[in-house]
Order: C-alpha cells, then sequence, then structure tokens
C-alpha cells in the first residue's frame, strides 16, 4: 500500500522480505527529512493501526457539518 498525501512524503506499508513482520517506509523529499523505516509485528502493527483511528476520531469535524444519524432518513 502506498499513501500520498498530495506534497512530497510518501508512506510505503508492506511486508518486510521474510514475511514475519509489517514494514511501514517514510520517503521524504529534503535533505533534513531522512528517509526511515520501522518493522512492527502483526501485534505492534495492529496496535498502531488503533491508535491512528482512535485518534483519527476525536479529530474536530467542520463547524458547518451536521451529525447525520444513520438510521434517520429524511422525508
Amino acid at each position: 500500500m502506498t499513501v500520498r498525501d498530495g506534497r512530497r512524503n510518501v508512506i510505503f506499508v508492506g511486508r518486510d522480505p521474510s514475511g514475519s513482520y509489517v514494514e511501514l517506509q517514510t520517503a521524504a523529499g529534503s535533505v533534513m527529512d531522512q528517509p526511515g523505516a520501522v518493522l512492527l509485528t502483526p501485534d505492534g502493527a495492529r496496535r498502531l493501526a488503533a491508535a491512528i483511528l482512535f485518534e483519527a476520531g476525536k479529530l474536530e469535524k467542520p463547524a458547518n457539518s451536521k451529525p447525520s444519524h444513520p438510521l434517520r432518513r429524511s422525508a
């Protein structure tokens, strides 16, 4: 999986060559930002994903958006 944020930053997620770990690589566009990689165990990868989803759920929604109830339908 490759994620691009519309700028120069790219994140690569996949398995390491041995197939035992999840490999997370970041590639940055400037000299100051050194590319890096992290190997995560399957449990560590799940914990990281859960933490990202938890924090994303706490992000503020735009002030002009109305909360919609999934069971309500407009007439």
